[in-house]
């Protein structure tokens, strides 16, 4: 998107947004959430020691095919119309002394293909993550994960994140080859309260990703931001980031540098006469810059929200920005939409709905590479007590570049796959 649409549809945005009729102070309160009848209510989720431990089967049929000729490169359990049985299962235990929140994870997944007769390891990951509050007006929280996948996994449009406990990441739903891959992350954050209205945020993260057998990757970020709220829908944002993604062994190519700064405002408001609906957006700038030269973006997101009513919610999220997907050395500028509908038509019955779409190019210049990107999770789950459920969920994931120009080495020129599953999903609460 040229800067000059940018401009043009922000200044759109703002005009509608300035000539809203707005009812912030008279606003009602938003409707207490539903809960359905599976999973843990909200004591549950608050308890000073908790162990959960949570685990699904399934049977599924994937359909995948490649829009390029390399169809090598996927495994033999990723092909075509293959009918398998899986099963997930994941494992967290929380502790909550005063002024401190401890959180240990692990979880694992398989699929066993019938046909083949072969077992498929496709994760396996753990994580620990510790927020403490040291003094008054101060929190800090580090958190370390360690994953192992046998698959090379990316979804277009979507940067993996470096703060909080970020274990499971993408699943083999989005594996685009046969890739053994160790991935080792590291978070350091700081808050500081100055009054109700101001805080500043500093944050350091690493991803370090071991390709085995092949190339090695660090992404490292560092960044300071300040917020001050100047009204109850405005506040001033001043913040900049530094990030490299370097080679760290089995690859010459060349490092990418980003500088994103954050210096504008951020608008959140409800609508109208009532809460159910809210619109909020943020912007900032942002530099990248490889061997081949540099280039600016504006960046920005914005976020519409509708109360539909008690039992349900529906969500639509922009993003503009720059992504460099884990075992590559490439820019890659994306526009991302992405939809949440959910909600329950009773106690017992809900439904999921997690469409996405992405735009983008992959490099600089009059080389980049465009691409378009498609995902939708769909997802019925039926509630038979409180710690078991039946689920029905399809999924669909579709990528495609213009051409193979200029690609990492271990992703495909496009990528279609739909499949669907049934299951049982259950939740055990080990120490109450």
């Amino acid at each position: 998107m040229p800067l000059g649409q940018a401009i043009r549809i922000t200044s759109v945005l703002a005009l509608v947004l300035s000539i809203a009729r707005v009812g912030y102070g008279q606003a009602a309160e938003p409707p207490r959430p539903f809960h359905g009848l599976f999973g843990p209510t909200q004591n549950d989720q608050t308890r000073p020691r908790q162990l959960d431990l949570n685990w699904s089967v399934y049977g599924a049929q994937d359909d995948n095919s490649f829009l390029s000729n390399e169809t090598d490169i996927v495994d033999s359990t990723l092909q075509a119309n293959r009918m398998y049985s899986g099963a997930n299962i994941s494992l967290a235990y929380t502790r909550r002394p005063p002024r401190k929140v401890l959180t240990l994870t692990a979880s694992s997944a398989a699929r066993y293909y019938p046909d083949l007769h072969q077992l498929v390891s496709t994760r396996y990951s753990g994580g620990v993550l510790f927020d403490v509050i040291p003094a008054d007006r101060w929190q800090v929280q580090t958190a370390g994960t360690l994953s192992y996948s046998p698959y090379y996994e990316v979804v277009l449009g979507s940067s993996p994140g470096l703060s909080g406990l970020d274990v499971a990441g993408p699943n083999a739903d989005y594996a685009a080859s046969r890739q053994d891959s160790m991935t080792y992350g590291s978070f350091i954050g700081a808050k500081r309260t100055f009054s109700a209205t101001s805080s500043m945020n500093m944050s350091y993260g690493l991803r370090y990703t071991q390709f085995l057998g092949a190339a090695q990757y660090a992404d490292q970020r560092a960044g300071i931001r300040y917020t001050r709220a100047v009204s109850k829908s405005f506040s001033l944002n001043l913040g900049y980031q530094q990030s490299a993604v370097t080679q760290v062994r089995g690859s010459k190519e060349p490092a990418i540098y980003g500088r994103n700064i954050d210096l504008g405002l951020g608008y959140n408001r409800t609508l109208f006469s009532s809460s159910r609906t809210s619109i909020g957006f943020t912007s900032g700038t942002s530099t990248v810059t490889t061997a081949g030269g540099s280039q600016f973006l504006v960046t920005g997101s914005a976020r519409l929200m509708r109360q539909l009513s008690r039992l349900w919610t529906a969500q639509l999220l922009y993003d503009r920005g720059v992504q460099v997907p884990e075992g590559t050395l490439r820019p890659f500028f994306n526009d991302t939409v992405n939809g949440n509908i959910s909600g329950y038509f009773n106690s017992r019955v809900m439904l999921r709905v997690l469409p996405s779409y992405a735009h983008g190019k992959v490099g600089l210049g009059a080389q980049a590479n465009p691409y378009n990107s498609v995902s939708n999770t769909t997802r019925i789950e039926f509630g038979l007590g409180r710690q078991v459920a039946l689920y029905v969920e399809h999924f669909y994931y579709r990528y495609a570049f213009a051409n193979n120009a200029d690609l990492p080495p271990m992703l495909a020129g496009g990528l279609n796959r739909k499949g669907a599953r049934v299951g049982l999903t259950l939740w055990t609460p080990v120490i109450r």
